[in-house]
């Protein structure tokens, strides 16, 4: 047993943290509390040395997202999807907060991002009916890519499903896998159909 000196209540040494020898003097409970009354106390503070540190390894920080991004996908996908529909009216007090940042963002974004807007556009315009979770972006954002390195070699091409998005007898994903680069006048004489013979299905 152990007497706390924040609380002085004498309780089980278990509800206490170690240190180096024996256990520390304020209880697990009073510590707690005690380090989030010194935050919330200094938040300002915390906030300016946590940019401060972001902005001096911004590499290795976005080095380390995206490692664990690619390691964790679904599983931050799924957060990601909780939090926003937990959380609307904080999303939208933020926007009304910072709307021209935002929307300075997002047209850096997209100047810095071509062929992932490009793929973004594209998804937009099925409406997003399907493409599934799974679905790799970057992946996708390659593709149109390519597209646009052939074209600025003077080729008239265009990214085309191979499965179109709304056939009339069968209707393919937005994923990488069912994308193709056509000649443009191929695209067009193909059109939303699809030919189980020419793809060998």
């Amino acid at each position: 047993m152990k007497t706390c000196t924040a609380c002085n209540e004498t309780k089980p040494l278990e509800m206490f943290s170690r240190k180096l020898k024996g256990y520390q003097p304020k209880c697990k409970a009073c510590s707690s509390a005690a380090h989030k009354a010194w935050h919330a106390a200094n938040r300002d503070k915390q906030l300016v040395a946590k940019k401060a540190i972001y902005a001096a390894n911004r590499e290795q920080a976005l080095a380390r997202q995206k490692t664990y991004y690619a390691d964790n996908r679904d599983a931050v996908m799924a957060y990601q999807e909780k939090w926003r529909a937990e959380n609307q009216q904080v999303k939208r007090d933020y926007y009304l907060r910072n709307a021209e940042k935002q929307r300075a963002a997002s047209r850096q974004w997209k100047a810095d991002n071509p062929d992932r807007q490009r793929a973004n556009e594209a998804a937009r315009r099925s409406r997003m009916r399907n493409i599934p979770l799974w679905a790799d972006r970057c992946a996708i954002a390659a593709v149109y890519k390519e597209a646009r390195e052939i074209r600025a070699l003077g080729v008239d091409c265009e990214v085309d499903h191979v499965i179109p998005l709304r056939g009339k007898k069968v209707s393919g994903l937005h994923v990488h896998t069912n994308l193709q680069i056509l000649l443009a006048t191929d695209n067009r004489r193909k059109a939303a159909h699809f030919s189980e013979v020419e793809h060998g299905r």
